[in-house]
């Protein structure tokens, strides 16, 4: 279930399935774990318990692997003339293709 903003009715509605579902699964001696997610609201835990009627814990961290990640600011070399005036700077393509050493 994606915890979105759930607002009016549909709060309810979500709210009485679960309770239910967890009846059901109390009948039958079970206890299920539920998972929420969340990428844009602000207090997910708060409206999973709300809706669920369970304790949630958050998650924030990412855990997945991933590679290293390295930033890096280039201000491309100006172009001046001969006669000491500025005719522009040079392609941030062109510099990228020399630091990388792929023709461009």
């Amino acid at each position: 279930m994606s915890c979105t903003p759930i607002v009016g009715r549909l709060a309810h509605i979500w709210q009485n399935v679960f309770r239910r579902l967890s009846r059901v699964c109390r009948y039958y001696h079970s206890n299920p774990q539920f998972l929420c997610s969340s990428a844009t609201i602000a207090n997910p835990v708060e409206l999973a318990t709300e809706i669920c009627g369970k304790q949630f814990i958050l998650v924030d961290k990412d855990g997945s692997p991933a590679a290293e990640r390295g930033y890096y600011f280039i201000q491309p070399p100006k172009i001046m003339g001969k006669d000491d005036n500025y005719y522009g700077q040079v392609r941030i393509t062109t510099v990228a293709a020399e630091l990388f050493g792929t023709d461009g």
